[in-house]
């Protein structure tokens, strides 16, 4: 009776140990010899089943090896297939094709076997890129969805980016990659800040700070969809345009700079004021030539009413970029709008001319200096009487206010003709051409100003 009764279970443990085998070397049959997906899907989803409703010790390390790898065969080939039915066996095929390859490493690696593990080495760092580049692509749906006016559609697009760089992200850490890829972590960071999640934004952009991040990323033009996508970093590149799967393989500047105006802009949004402040102004000296973390200080400055500190950065910028146009066009605005020193307002103004003639708006603002002065005739001439004296006085400080409009003239013009269609231009260059005697002219900007107006 005993004899039967271990018969009877080892008949029984068989049957078990059979019924999983018979389901993974039908999977393995179907995807390779017969390269039907859907047929493999379905015995390998079987013998996941089984294996999962059993102590995995009892399963076989040769078993276990070819039912880990070929899960993650069978659910790549489902998430790359051009057949949309196919597609349609399981949204989530890429997901448990990158885990799965994974733990088929892992386990292999684990007990010492090379069933598939080179195979699935191999793999690895193919799909990664795949995870990566759906992550972008749900950063354009969400873009395309905000452009539609669909702000919770973007939002929810911009949390599956999200997830997949944070997921690319984790998974790069693990054997064999063993990388930190600090781009997926810095795009991850972006999204946070467009869901306008601040506080992990801000966690993001200060880890990266400390790791030194730079930004430098790879892209190349996919052959197929002519479309450019994104790589986790320069080997994928490379090896993805000796393939021949991409090609014009560029990779980008660094954007360290812009890190650091992100992680300020995050504290502000968080009314973290002083984080704000004090990184604004660690970025500045870092990167003295950014015009963004210049303006950023700037209007720091400003909100401050600290004008003159606001010069004093103006000046250290121009000591390093000495022929920036920019910089001479923002001291003298300093100068004229909030310090009224219209001398050195024009000095400034000048200045960023004679750098750069096609400046429209230091053209524009020299015009408008000339015109405060002309307007400063008008006090004058108000205070005259109609004596004969006082009307030769009154022509000559008419002729002479016309003198400073004539003045004016040319830097509207220039304003005029670098900017076409600029209401305030065509307006002041219209108020001038009427104080010179140059009324047809004038008349002849009435046409253009409607137009501007109704654009």
């Amino acid at each position: 009776m005993k004899k039967i009764l271990i018969i009877a279970t080892t008949l029984l443990s068989f049957a078990i140990f059979a019924q999983e085998s018979t389901h993974i070397s039908s999977a393995i049959i179907a995807l390779d010899t017969r390269q039907d997906v859907k047929e493999a899907k379905e015995y390998i989803d079987n013998a996941h089943e089984i294996i999962q409703g059993k102590d995995a010790s009892s399963v076989s390390k040769k078993n276990m090896g070819k039912y880990l790898h070929y899960y993650g065969r069978i659910h790549l080939a489902i998430s790359q297939s051009k057949d949309e039915d196919i597609k349609a066996l399981d949204e989530d095929a890429l997901d448990k094709a990158l885990e799965f390859f994974f733990k088929s490493y892992a386990y292999e690696t684990s007990i010492g076997k090379n069933y598939f593990r080179k195979e699935s080495e191999r793999a690895i760092p193919g799909i990664l890129p795949l995870v990566t580049q759906r992550g972008a692509q749900f950063d354009q749906m969400a873009q395309m969805a905000l452009q539609q006016g669909n702000e919770e559609d973007a939002k929810q697009y911009r949390q599956r980016a999200y997830d997949d760089f944070m997921k690319a992200y984790s998974y790069a850490q693990k054997d064999p990659i063993n990388r930190i890829d600090t781009s997926l972590y810095y795009n991850a960071g972006l999204m946070m800040v467009s869901n306008q999640d601040y506080e992990m934004a801000i966690k993001h952009f200060e880890e990266l700070i400390d790791m030194g991040y730079k930004g430098i990323s790879f892209e190349g033009k996919n052959v197929e969809s002519g479309k450019y996508e994104m790589f986790p970093n320069e080997r994928t590149a490379l090896a993805s345009e000796e393939r021949g799967t991409h090609v014009e393989i560029r990779q980008s500047e660094p954007v360290t700079a812009e890190l650091y105006k992100m992680l300020a802009l995050s504290y502000r949004q968080a009314d973290q004021i002083d984080k704000y402040k004090e990184t604004i102004s660690k970025a500045r000296t870092l990167f003295p030539e950014n015009e963004e973390l210049i303006r950023e200080e700037l209007s720091i400055f400003l909100e401050n009413e600290e004008y003159e500190k606001a010069i004093e950065n103006i000046d250290a910028s121009l000591k390093n970029d000495p022929e920036n146009p920019l910089f001479l066009y923002i001291k003298g605005t300093l100068y004229y709008s909030n310090i009224k020193d219209f001398e050195k307002a024009k000095d400034a103004y000048r200045a960023a001319i004679a750098i750069d003639p096609e400046h429209a708006d230091a053209n524009y603002m020299m015009g408008v200096l000339y015109i405060d002065e002309a307007n400063k005739f008008v006090e004058k001439m108000n205070k005259l009487t109609t004596s004969a004296a006082d009307m030769k006085k009154y022509d000559k400080l008419k002729a002479e206010q016309k003198e400073v409009f004539k003045k004016a003239l040319p830097y509207f013009e220039k304003a005029n003709e670098v900017n076409p269609g600029d209401v305030d231009v065509l307006r002041a260059l219209q108020q001038v051409y009427f104080k010179t005697g140059s009324k047809n002219k004038a008349l002849e900007l009435d046409a253009q100003i409607e137009a501007a107006l109704a654009n």
